[in-house]
């Protein structure tokens, strides 16, 4: 029996399985694509005729492999379902997290294979970990650059900084900038006609998630990073002072919900807490982080 006829049944379930935003295949015992739906192009940039007769595991991470294998043989030999995490190889040679399942397919020979986009859950895993290793590993501007650089993979965005203000909050500088997939030069601006002066100001957590350049036109940074989308989120000290900001730009409308929110607002306190003990420790050195 083909992949065609097993997956026909009607039309409707074929039109259902074509119109999911999930990877959906049907393999040979061997691991070979028989069936590919639509949803490897759209998520991975591979076209069914490129990827039919080729192995799946041709397409898995080298580190991720054995994993995989034992667990498509796992439902070969006692059937039922295997759920694994693994990274899958895109058509222009990167990897993406996906969680796959593996279960037994419309017949004895074969597999069916299902997965859907799981970096978004990893990214953040990685972002939030460094929670956990910053009070141990890493402080001060080190601690400020591996947050910038994770904040910006958690939620997919180019650029994201972190600042400290002036006693006069009028101005700011950048103790730590991300900038599309390397470190930038950290620079200083001045808050009045940004999108930054109320989060320093007023201590308000501002999203502006499309336009923000209309908005703030006397901002010259924001025409210079084709700014479109603006999250800026306060960071507070001990005594609730604001001392400075976390900031997120992206090129295209930057909409975010309730968790990346919330995931916001952990790492700007966490980074507070952390300019706070810099500041005080470079005060007592005799060498001021904070500037007058």
């Amino acid at each position: 029996m083909n992949t065609d006829t097993m997956l026909n049944g009607t039309d409707t379930y074929r039109r259902i399985i074509e119109q999911l935003p999930y990877l959906v295949s049907v393999h040979g015992k061997e691991g070979l694509f028989e069936y590919i739906s639509p949803a490897y192009n759209a998520l991975l940039g591979h076209a069914a005729d490129h990827l039919r007769n080729t192995s799946f595991y041709d397409y898995v991470h080298p580190a991720d492999t054995e994993r995989v294998r034992g667990a498509f043989k796992q439902v070969v030999l006692r059937g039922g379902t295997q759920n694994v995490q693994c990274r899958l190889r895109t058509h222009d040679q990167h990897y993406v997290w996906m969680n796959m399942a593996f279960a037994p397919g419309p017949d004895d020979s074969h597999i069916l294979v299902y997965g859907r986009d799981a970096s978004e859950v990893k990214y953040l895993e990685d972002a939030l970990r460094i929670l956990a290793r910053g009070s141990d590993t890493l402080h001060g501007i080190e601690y400020f650059r591996v947050l910038v650089s994770q904040v910006a993979a958690a939620l997919r965005v180019p650029f994201a900084f972190i600042t400290e203000h002036y006693a006069d909050k009028t101005r700011v500088r950048m103790l730590a900038f991300w900038k599309g997939d390397t470190f930038g030069n950290p620079f200083e601006y001045d808050l009045p006609g940004t999108p930054c002066d109320d989060v320093i100001n007023k201590g308000k957590f501002c999203h502006f998630p499309r336009g923000v350049q209309a908005m703030f036109p006397q901002d010259r940074d924001l025409v210079a990073l084709a700014a479109q989308g603006y999250i800026g989120v306060p960071l507070y000290d001990s005594k609730e002072q604001v001392i400075g900001h976390l900031a997120l730009l992206d090129s295209k409308p930057l909409v975010v919900g309730d968790r990346e929110v919330s995931i916001l607002r952990i790492f700007a306190g966490r980074a507070g807490q952390e300019l706070e003990r810099w500041q005080a420790q470079a005060n007592s050195e005799g060498k001021p982080a904070t500037m007058s």
